[in-house]
This record gives C-alpha cells, structure tokens and sequence, in this order.
C-alpha cells in the first residue's frame, strides 16, 4: 500500500543542513516534518510473499541487482521471522539467508532529496547512505545504537539531491529488512522545494 500526505516545513531543517551536506533524522515524525513537502510511502503489503524487485514504480524508485545475481526481495516475517513496522511484508537484500549485500536505490528521474525507512531487521544494524552520480558520498545515518531488537527509523534529507541511495548491512547476519519506505522527490512549486532550495542557498552563502 502506498500513502502520500504532506506536512510543514520546519526552519530549524535549514540551520541544521546548511553547516552540513545533508540533514540526518532517527525520528520519523522529525524527517517527515523536514521534508516539508509531499512524500510517498511504500509498505510492501501490495506485493505477493515472495516476490522480488527491480523497481518499486509508487516511489519512482528502481533497484539495483545484489551481489550474485540475486534481487531484494519482499517477503513476511510470518515465513522469514523478524519484525516489520506496518503489516507482515518487508523488503530484503535477497531472497534468503544470509543475504546478498547492499542494496542500491536509483531515482526513475531527477534526484532523490529526502528518503528514509523502518530497520526492521532484528539483529542487525543498516546505513543509510546519499551519494552523488561520482560515487562519492553525501551523508549517510546509521541505525541507532542501543534500540529494542534494532528496530528503528532512519532518514536524510538533502537539498543538493542524490543520484543513487544506498542501503548497507553494517552489524548482525547480513540479511537486512526494512518496512515503511519513504520518499521525496520535490516538485516544481512544492513546499519543500522551497524550503530544500533554501537550504542550499544558505549552504552557498557559508
């Protein structure tokens, strides 16, 4: 199922990101309040269990193939054990144990300014990451040290925008999930491109 909705954009998004290349978010509810704009939600419950991926056409996303070949792939907890954040299907980094390495995202157009999702992987940690079309990085967040089961939100939201997102298995058995992802892709005359582009302009003026 997909959601869409818009929420206000904050000033304090503006301070935070102009001394930095991008604005990292352990919150959700803070991310969402940050992107300013419309965004996207995807929580894999229109797929079939199993079902593997090269594109996720609601967020304007395709998906990369992992290492070997293989696709991530949405399945259910129910059949793979683990957690998820809305209903029982998650996307992985392969079909199965013990995984098949990072997960890479590309925009179906233009760039990627605001993504962030649900770890749900249990034992392991993920990073998130921002790169520009030369490879290099932009800003990445990890998953928070310390959560229940490592169950938690993580988000960027960068007014320079990403080529490629990347999603990689930093701690536990390599077989990453995440739930509830979340994009924005700013419009011309969009909220939150007003305030992303205020951003960069505060970043240029340093």
């Amino acid at each position: 199922m997909t959601i869409r909705t818009t929420f206000p954009a904050i000033a304090a998004l503006a301070l935070t990101a102009a001394s930095s290349p991008a604005a990292t978010f352990t919150d959700e509810t803070a991310w969402r309040a940050g992107v300013g704009n419309v965004w996207s939600q995807d929580n894999f419950e229109d797929y079939s269990n199993p079902q593997s991926l090269t594109s996720i056409p609601a967020l304007g996303l395709t998906l990369d193939a992992l290492t070997n070949g293989a696709l991530p792939t949405v399945r259910s907890v129910f059949s793979v054990g683990g957690q998820s954040q809305t209903g029982p299907n998650v996307l992985l980094n392969g079909p199965a144990f013990p995984g098949n390495g990072v997960m890479t995202l590309r925009p179906d157009s233009g760039l990627v300014y605001a993504l962030g999702y649900w770890n749900v992987g249990g034992d392991d940690r993920t990073r998130l990451a921002f790169h520009r079309a030369n490879g290099t990085t932009i800003e990445s967040v990890d998953t928070a040290v310390g959560l229940p089961n490592n169950k938690g939100f993580q988000g960027l939201v960068s007014a320079e925008g990403a080529a490629y997102v990347t999603i990689t298995p930093i701690a536990g058995n390599g077989w990453i999930s995440i739930d509830d992802l979340q994009v924005a892709v700013p419009a011309p005359g969009a909220g939150g491109v007003l305030a992303l582009a205020g951003v960069g302009l505060l970043r240029r003026r340093r």
